[in-house]
């Protein structure tokens, strides 16, 4: 099935469809339209598809998804969060605080903008012809209110398309059809309108998760994923821009989303620095200007070092974000040497871990007796090599005595893995 629809809300990249396009799925594909260097909306969707051009058009967000994040059978509604948007997109202008079929007449012109068949973004015309009320075979009950609609022939595809005054502003989204009449060419139309767009949308309890600024001096590439099992999402913002990002809080698990980019710029390859992006809204009240409970987001920014040609990324302004490193997991265990040794009194004991594992350093004296074990628990797979997370020793032995100077070794057992080295306290 495919069908049409209208993006109302360009900050949060929400698209308004019928329920009966999306039913079924959580997820929906999304084609923007793409303008030729003639000024021309290329039209022809196999166009976007073909092997040349289907990559390019999915790297620059011409063809993109959305998550399916509100529905309505009653009013045959359905609201789409995008992954991203093209460079393209634009809301369709509107204007919820007004009934804009309630000033049109009968025989205005109105137009209606779909995907009929394999062509896409097709202006089909036709003529506005009253209000009036849809009523479903549902125990006699009216399930839809809409605007009906005259127009020409336009075959499947206009579900969820936008319907047009002649000004161009948006009096609601195609729903049901009627069957064309041979004598004049011409179908009749429902049209579910603004308001009850409008109240769906209300519904929509998005937040402002976060905002990611680009201080770096040219456009910027990062991906972001949102769980376990999704994709990672590709962007690109650009030098002096910003963008927020919006989502359901508590359908984010913990540990997600997740932003990964190219740290080190024009080095011949991509070297991904990961973070868990934080999602702690601060809740900052509601008064009578703003009755709606207001909540603070984390602000990002990029910035770039041009001495190591570095990308980092930055948590409010403060000093960086290497807390929220995710490492990808060590192909190998590997007990790396301590660090500072020689050593007085204290030293770090670095290792990597492929796999979970419970996991102890003992330390003994060049005699071979056992000097101190260090019981460092159950650890998951990972990095542990800076000062908060490698083991340390005090250089003091089981009952609390510093040890002497000498050599000494230090085994660090995880699961099947052992390994031993050396190191030298001098004083």
């Amino acid at each position: 099935w495919h069908g049409s629809g209208v993006l109302i809300d360009s900050e949060r990249r929400l698209v308004v469809t019928n329920h009966h396009v999306v039913e079924g799925n959580s997820w929906v594909g999304v084609i923007f339209p793409y303008t030729d260097t003639n000024g021309n909306v290329v039209k022809n969707k196999n166009f976007y598809f073909h092997p040349e051009n289907e990559t390019w058009f999915q790297n620059n967000g011409y063809i993109t998804g959305g998550r399916v994040i509100a529905q309505s059978v009653t009013n045959d509604l359905a609201i789409l969060q995008l992954d991203r948007l093209s460079p393209s997109a634009h809301a369709i202008n509107h204007d919820f605080d007004m009934r804009v079929e309630s000033v049109m007449r009968e025989e205005d012109t109105i137009h209606i903008l779909g995907n009929p068949k394999d062509q896409i973004w097709e202006r089909v015309q036709g003529t506005y012809s009253g209000a009036a009320q849809l009523c479903l075979a549902d125990g006699g009950t009216c399930l839809i209110t809409e605007v009906v609609i005259k127009r020409t022939r336009g075959g499947e595809g206009l579900s969820g398309g936008p319907v047009l005054n002649a000004q161009g502003m948006l009096i609601g989204v195609i729903s049901e059809g009627t069957e064309v009449d041979p004598e004049t060419d011409m179908a009749g139309a429902y049209a579910v309108p603004l308001q009850s767009i409008k109240a769906l949308l209300d519904t929509v309890q998005l937040r402002r998760i976060f905002r990611i600024t680009n201080e770096v001096p040219f456009s910027l590439s990062y991906q972001i994923k949102w769980s376990a099992n999704g994709d990672w999402q590709s962007y690109t913002l650009r030098s002096g821009y910003y963008r927020p990002a919006w989502q359901l809080a508590e359908a984010v698990p913990q540990g997600y989303p997740r932003i990964r980019f190219d740290n080190i710029v024009n080095d011949g390859r991509t070297t991904y620095r990961v973070y868990t992006l934080e999602t702690f809204l601060r809740y900052i009240g509601a008064n009578y200007a703003y009755p709606v409970a207001q909540w603070e987001a984390k602000s990002y920014v990029f910035r770039y070092n041009p001495n190591t040609r570095s990308v980092d990324l930055y948590i409010d302004g403060a000093a960086g974000a290497p807390l929220l490193s995710v490492q990808p997991p060590p192909e190998e265990t590997v007990l790396l040497s301590n660090y500072p040794n020689p050593f007085n009194p204290e030293t770090w004991i670095p290792y990597k871990l492929s796999k979970s594992a419970e996991v102890t350093v003992s330390i003994y004296g060049s005699d071979g007796r056992l000097v101190r074990t260090l019981t460092l628990g159950h650890q998951p797979a990972g990095v542990y090599q800076d000062k908060s997370r490698a083991a340390y020793w005090d250089g003091r032995n089981a009952l609390g005595e510093p040890v002497a100077s000498g050599l000494y070794f230090y085994t660090l057992k995880a699961g099947d893995f052992t390994a031993t080295r050396k190191m030298l306290i001098r004083k």
